[in-house]
């Protein structure tokens, strides 16, 4: 049962239990809020990392030589695709490779201008690394 403080010191006394009540309540609310997004923000950029490993692999050249190579999608059959990548990867570099289903085909040289060898067939999914020949 409430009562009727009786004295100014008492109506006081709840006055500044009342603002001291609502300023915690305010904070906590803040606060609650606060760490839900952090929470939040956290799990998201798990997943993000998670989607930007999926399908992708790094083509790696032998430390001694330089390697150009045609990267192709391939299908879920191994088929031949589209080229997604060309270029040439520096003796020791690698170079990052994102498909489509998480194959690819390859082809490759070891000299610029020879005719490229290899119609090597490859997963390429969670940042897989692919040593070349």
């Amino acid at each position: 049962m409430l009562t009727c403080p009786d004295t100014e010191s008492q109506k006081n006394r709840l006055l500044v239990q009342l603002k001291f009540y609502r300023i915690e309540e305010f904070i906590m609310g803040h606060l609650q809020h606060k760490i839900l997004t952090i929470v939040v923000l956290f799990f998201l950029s798990l997943g993000s990392q998670v989607a930007a490993e999926e399908f992708t692999c790094w083509l790696s050249a032998p430390v001694q030589d330089d390697i150009w190579v045609i990267v192709y999608q391939a299908n879920a059959d191994g088929d031949r695709g589209d080229p997604i990548w060309e270029g040439k990867i520096p003796a020791g570099k690698k170079n990052q490779i994102k498909c489509d289903n998480g194959h690819i085909r390859y082809d490759y040289a070891r000299e610029e201008g020879q005719p490229y060898e290899g119609d090597v067939s490859r997963w390429c999914d969670g940042n897989e690394e692919i040593q070349l020949p």
